[in-house]
């Protein structure tokens, strides 16, 4: 499975460290960590599932604790108890699936999920 080199979408404004990550195009490996990128702030996952075709992503969050807020360390390791994200690489890009019914039937939309696989990283920016 080749994955989409994405382009920089500098309009979207934030980190540049995010927007630079999520241009690369990285494969997810089941036991290596995973970094969802938003705004400025980057949340720690870690992969537990890949299917065959490489188009279904299950991440579980990690454990984080933090050792110094301003400075942005933080302690990252597996939480096998964390809650999972299904991921599944749609349009050349990674997204999530959101159901308008709690049952998990019915219609659905799809909500882009930026990430990038191969480290588990946590930032939560003091300036917000």
């Amino acid at each position: 499975m080749e994955y989409k080199h994405r382009k920089i979408r500098w309009n979207q404004g934030g980190s540049i460290i995010n927007r630079i990550a999520e241009s690369q195009p990285t494969v997810p490996v089941v036991g290596e960590g995973a970094t969802k990128l938003s705004y400025t702030d980057r949340t720690a996952y870690y992969v537990t599932h890949v299917s065959k075709s490489g188009k279904e992503v299950t991440l579980q969050r990690a454990k984080v604790k933090c050792l110094d807020y301003y400075a942005g360390r933080y302690n990252v390791q597996p939480d096998p108890e964390g809650y999972e994200v299904n991921l599944y690489y749609r349009w050349g890009a990674w997204r999530t699936k959101h159901y308008f019914r709690e049952d998990g039937t019915g219609q659905y939309y799809w909500s882009l999920f930026n990430v990038a696989f191969g480290d588990a990283n946590e930032y939560e920016d003091p300036h917000f």
